[in-house]
């Protein structure tokens, strides 16, 4: 778990969908690295978790 917030920069339509990509993305980075880490210490290979793009397009304005 993770607390994010926006950068003033973000507009108020976009801050949600922002820090669901951008928060998930890091906790997910920092995740991939542990798990390599922690598997890497043993006699065999380390366990590389796969990427993950968490980007959606947005959704279609309304006509």
């Amino acid at each position: 778990m993770g607390f994010f917030r926006a950068e003033p920069s973000v507009t108020p339509a976009n801050e949600e969908r922002t820090i669901r990509i951008q928060g998930a993305s890091v906790l997910y980075g920092m995740g991939r690295e542990i798990v390599r880490a922690l598997t890497g210490r043993g006699p065999h290979r380390p366990v590389l978790v796969p990427t993950v793009s968490f980007c959606d397009p947005p959704a279609p304005a309304a006509p």
